[in-house]
């Protein structure tokens, strides 16, 4: 009579850990290029957002800076305390306006990137959970004993 060879059973004692069992390395490796994508994408995100406020914030300041230099300018030309007062009323009442306007922007901006982060960190839980399910079911797989059926 010819042997028969069966496929060998997955045996826990053979394959003790999950990362060496080939179909969860594979889930793996989804997984974590998944997870890799996402971290990646965020922080591209984060960064392009950042630079963009950064960009604005130095345009303020750069707009501020030049509204200090009229002012100045205009002071040494007052010929009068009525022209000084004038003067430097105007230059106030435009610097708490321009700061108000900018507090105000770039505090939607603020609170879209962190929408956004929270978003992305939303996803990228997600995805971990899925991994540590499938890791749990694959562990599950792996712990059952094997069922003869003859």
């Amino acid at each position: 009579m010819p042997r028969q060879t069966k496929a060998p059973a997955k045996d826990p004692s053979v394959i003790a850990f999950p990362w060496l069992d080939p179909e969860w390395m594979e889930k793996a490796d989804f997984f974590g290029s998944r997870i890799f994508d996402q971290i990646s994408k965020a922080q591209v995100e984060l960064l392009d957002k950042s630079e963009t406020l950064f960009e604005d914030h130095l345009s303020f300041v750069r707009g501020r800076v030049h509204s200090d230099f009229e002012c100045a300018k205009s002071l040494s030309e007052a010929r009068d305390p009525v022209e000084v007062f004038q003067v430097m009323s105007a230059f106030w009442e435009k610097t708490f306006a321009d700061y108000s306007a900018s507090t105000e922007t770039n505090g939607a901006k603020l609170r879209e990137i962190v929408a956004r982060c929270c978003e992305n960190g939303m996803q990228i839980a997600e995805t971990s959970g899925e991994a540590a399910s499938s890791a749990e079911v694959a562990l599950d797989k792996m712990m059952k004993p094997a069922t003869k059926t003859d």
